[in-house]
């Protein structure tokens, strides 16, 4: 059954009143599904409100009947999420999109962070200085051919699965470690820092 907004407000209700006040704002608040493939029962959605400061950014995992899991920013929540379900991951595919709906929903909310799939996706500044541009065609040289959407391979009975990700001026791979029943274990190395980057989110 499609989650509705009544449901997703029942669910929120007494879990987090503040999130459950904005559903109905239909013209204010956006609602959209995250893929999370491997999950039976629970559905992960991104919730933003509109406010007129700054956009108010949630995900949750819905599933009708049952209390929301609020996710963003905590990857344990997301693991009690996967607990309550019955996942089930039958390929390399599915683990990677996966990997990356965990790393989506748990980044920091209040840094500008984001997956990246390619060199060109990391977002320099406009207008560099010549020494910025030397640094963005070093980096680009550098890590054309390195930075992939995320990916995951066979590892024994699990998935390993890399994801390359941006924090304000810095680049990172995570390497996560992903069972076929959903649990995470991630790795993180940061790979460069003091990047001329667009910052703030």
């Amino acid at each position: 059954m499609p989650a509705t907004r009544e449901g997703i407000q029942t669910a929120l209700a007494g879990v987090r009143d503040d999130i459950a006040e904005m559903i109905p704002d239909r013209q204010m608040t956006r609602i959209e599904p995250v893929e999370c493939p491997g999950l039976s029962k629970f559905g992960v959605y991104s919730i933003k409100h509109l406010s007129p400061y700054k956009p108010i950014l949630h995900y949750i995992g819905y599933a009708e009947g049952e209390p929301a899991f609020v996710l963003d920013e905590d990857p344990e929540t997301f693991l009690k999420m996967a607990a309550a379900d019955t996942v089930l991951l039958s390929s390399a595919a599915d683990a990677a999109a996966y990997g990356a709906a965990f790393v989506t929903v748990t980044r920091p909310l209040t840094r500008l962070t984001y997956i990246v799939g390619s060199a060109a996706d990391v977002r320099f500044r406009p207008r560099l200085s010549e020494e910025e541009q030397q640094q963005r065609d070093a980096f680009r040289a550098k890590y054309g051919a390195t930075i992939t959407p995320p990916t995951a391979e066979v590892d024994g009975s699990a998935f390993r699965v890399v994801v390359y990700l941006v924090v304000e001026q810095a680049l990172r791979r995570l390497v996560l470690h992903i069972s076929k029943a959903g649990t995470v274990d991630a790795d993180s190395e940061v790979l460069e820092t003091g990047l001329p980057l667009v910052v703030g989110t």
